[in-house]
């Protein structure tokens, strides 16, 4: 990678620009297009050298994280989540540049969403009984693709396509099937053989005054949760 020390002006706007598309891109709700988020993630599956999983869907993270929670330990499924992410994880002179941005989850928002994307997986865990909540805790959560990737994913795809940065060939087409699934999934667990994959939100919302004062709010097919803003 050619030393970058600093953003000039123009390249800071651009970042905010770039930012804002991707947060459009977490917050996005309505339909999930099962074949196309399926057919991005076996992508991942053969350039990670993986043989296709079988998928299984649900209509909300909620119910993706109860079945897993009472599943996972009888099956002894080996989780391939670490080995997905290897290749957005910040190589040596890519942590110096880091430097430069400010985290996408916790710099640029929109309010009132700015407490959104980096509080969603406290907002679905609070809607689980305790028991499964522990359970999920110790067995699965680290697992699981929850959206926090989008602040390395959003990263990479500004260096490549805005700084110009030269990623080597099979890193590249991995960052950018990463790209893909993101703009597509919302939480998966990708497991040796199964790969569990939860529809996005029906809808993204403030919630009334009546209902959660001061709150937003996401519905799913099958469940319903909110969050406060901060």
């Amino acid at each position: 990678m050619e030393e970058i020390k600093d953003l000039t002006p123009e390249q800071f706007r651009a970042l905010e620009t770039h930012y804002r598309e991707w947060r459009a891109v977490a917050v996005r709700s309505g339909r999930t297009d099962h074949e196309r988020v399926e057919k991005s993630i076996r992508k991942l599956y053969t350039a990670c050298g993986y043989y296709w999983p079988t998928f299984v869907w649900y209509k909300s993270p909620r119910e993706m994280l109860m079945s897993l929670a009472t599943s996972l330990g009888r099956f002894g499924r080996i989780a391939l989540r670490d080995s997905l992410c290897q290749p957005l994880r910040l190589e040596r002179q890519e942590v110096e540049l880091r430097k430069c941005f400010r985290p996408m989850l916790w710099g640029l928002s929109t309010v009132p969403f700015d407490g959104f994307l980096d509080q969603q997986p406290a907002l679905i865990m609070d809607s689980l009984q305790e028991w499964i909540r522990r359970r999920v805790m110790v067995q699965c959560l680290n697992e699981i693709a929850v959206g926090l990737e989008l602040d390395r994913i959003s990263y990479h795809d500004f260096c490549q396509r805005r700084l110009g940065v030269q990623y080597e060939s099979r890193r590249l087409e991995r960052i950018r099937l990463w790209s893909e699934i993101s703009q597509t999934a919302y939480w998966w667990a990708p497991y040796e053989e199964t790969c569990f994959v939860s529809d996005r939100p029906t809808a993204i919302y403030l919630a009334t005054a009546s209902s959660f004062p001061c709150g937003i709010s996401q519905t799913f097919r099958a469940s319903f949760a909110s969050i406060s803003c901060r």
